[in-house]
């Protein structure tokens, strides 16, 4: 199985592998479904570090269930944001992606760019990899290198060594 991949600004590339983000928004759908790697942009500047503060402080206050990580998904929420980017930080499963209005949710609806002509990608299952995986990432959908390929199969407990991106 050859999975695509997405590169997202952090720390929305973090939320959705913590599962507090179930969408990803777009101004274009994808009839992909299936395992989708999740890529944290390269790009790092001060709007990039006053939104993951943002974000931060408000996991902090709200109901945001830290309990329910996984062993990989907490390791993820200890990394500084800077040491996320640039990197595959896991893989989602993308079972939904239809044009939406409202992410129902507050969180969602605050990190989500909902409203006419945008297109929720409904994220599911996330599995982080268990560190970071470095790949410059590119912009759309697009296939992972064979390393990363390979890590993703190894994390979803799939013989793939044979294939190629």
């Amino acid at each position: 199985m050859r999975v695509k991949a997405i590169t997202i600004w952090q720390p929305y590339a973090t939320l959705i592998m913590l599962g507090a983000k179930r969408f990803e928004t777009r101004s274009w759908p994808t009839t992909y479904r299936g395992p989708l790697v999740i890529h944290a942009a390269k790009r790092w500047d001060e709007y990039r570090a006053l939104d993951c503060l943002a974000v931060k402080r408000y996991l902090q206050n709200s109901d945001f269930d830290e309990s329910k990580l996984t062993e990989e998904q907490w390791r993820l929420s200890l990394l500084p944001w800077e040491d996320t980017i640039g990197r595959a930080l896991g893989v989602v499963d993308l079972v939904n992606c239809s044009q939406m209005n409202s992410g129902g949710t507050v969180l969602e609806n605050q990190v989500g760019s909902f409203g006419p002509e945008r297109f929720g990608w409904e994220c599911q299952r996330p599995k982080c990899f268990p560190q970071p995986i470095y790949h410059p990432g590119k912009q759309g959908l697009w296939y992972p290198e064979v390393h990363l390929q390979k890590s993703v199969a190894n994390l979803l407990g799939e013989v793939h060594a044979n294939e190629s991106a």
